[in-house]
C-alpha cells in the first residue's frame, strides 16, 4: 500500500527493500495500492539504490482467481518486482508450473511461529519466511538457527492483529468481511462495551498496543520490517541501521 512518492521516502530513508499491493490479491485491500505503471516507476527508483520492491499477492484465493492471481504475478515481473509475498499454499505449485521466475516470501499471514512450519515452507520452495508477529526474540531464534538455511524477516514496528498473525476470524464472523481475503474490519480496533450485572465498561477492549522493537534491532535477524497503517511520510526516516530494513504501508 503507499503511493509512490511515499515508498521512495522510503528508500531515500535506507530501506534496501519496499513492499506493495497490486490492485488484487493484496491483504489490505483498502490501502492506496499501486497499478503496474506505479510499481514499474517504484522498481526503477529502487534499482538505481540497489533496492527491491516485493508485490504482497498475499489473501486466499478462490479457484477461479488462480488464474488472475499468476497473471498478477507475471505482470509484477515484468514491472521489475524481486518477489512474491503470499499466504495461499495452493498458488505455489501453479506459480512454479505456469507463473514468473520470481523468489517466494512466506507472508506473515501464513502464521509461521515454529521450526516445523519454517522447514515445511521450504519444503515448498519458500526462499524468505515473514515470521508471525507474536513469537518472542527467544522463539525467533530458536527457528532461524534450527532451519538455518532460509532468509527471515521479522515485524519491529507497527499494528498487531489480536489473533494469531493469519488467524483472526472476527471480521469475517462478525461482518463478513474476511481478513485473510483483505477486508479486515478491525474488529480489534473497535470502541466495544464490556456489560455486567453490577456495571458497563466501555473501552478499546481487544485493541493491542503496536509492536515497537527498535530496541532489539541489533539482537535479531535481517531484514527487519516496519508496517503501520496510518504513519506519515517524515516517519519513514526512523530507524535506518545497517542489519537492513524494510518498510512498508506509508500513507
Amino acid at each position: 500500500g503507499g503511493s509512490v512518492s511515499q515508498a521512495v521516502h522510503a528508500l531515500r530513508a535506507g530501506a534496501d527493500a519496499v513492499y506493495c499491493g497490486a490492485p488484487r490479491f493484496s491483504a489490505r485491500s483498502h490501502a492506496r495500492n499501486l497499478d503496474f505503471a506505479d510499481l514499474r516507476a517504484l522498481a526503477g527508483e529502487a534499482d538505481q539504490r540497489g533496492a527491491a520492491v516485493y508485490l504482497a499477492l498475499n489473501t486466499l484465493l478462490t479457484d477461479d482467481e488462480l488464474g488472475p492471481a499468476l497473471e498478477t504475478a507475471w505482470l509484477a515481473w515484468e514491472a521489475g518486482a524481486k518477489a512474491l509475498i503470499v499466504q495461499d499454499i495452493g498458488l505455489l505449485r501453479p506459480r512454479v508450473r505456469h507463473g514468473p521466475p520470481l523468489p517466494l516470501h512466506a507472508s506473515t499471514q501464513m502464521a509461521n511461529h515454529s521450526a516445523s512450519g519454517a522447514r515445511q515452507v521450504q519444503d515448498w520452495g519458500i526462499t524468505r519466511v515473514v515470521l508471525a508477529r507474536e513469537l518472542t526474540l527467544a522463539e525467533i531464534e530458536t527457528i532461524c538457527r534450527t532451519v538455518g538455511e532460509l532468509e527471515y524477516e521479522v515485524f519491529i514496528h507497527g499494528a498487531l492483529c489480536y489473533g494469531v498473525s493469519g488467524q483472526c476470524l472476527a471480521s469475517g464472523m462478525l461482518l463478513g468481511r474476511s481478513g485473510n481475503r483483505g477486508d479486515c474490519g478491525q474488529i480489534c480496533r473497535t470502541w466495544s462495551t464490556l456489560a455486567t450485572p453490577e456495571r458497563e465498561n466501555a473501552g478499546f477492549w481487544f485493541s493491542m498496543n503496536d509492536l515497537e522493537h527498535s530496541f532489539a534491532v541489533q539482537e535479531g535477524p535481517s531484514p527487519f520490517e516496519i508496517v503501520d497503517d496510518a504513519v506519515a511520510d517524515f516517519f519513514l526516516f526512523v530507524g535506518n541501521d545497517e542489519k537492513g530494513l524494510v518498510i512498508s504501508e506509508p500513507v
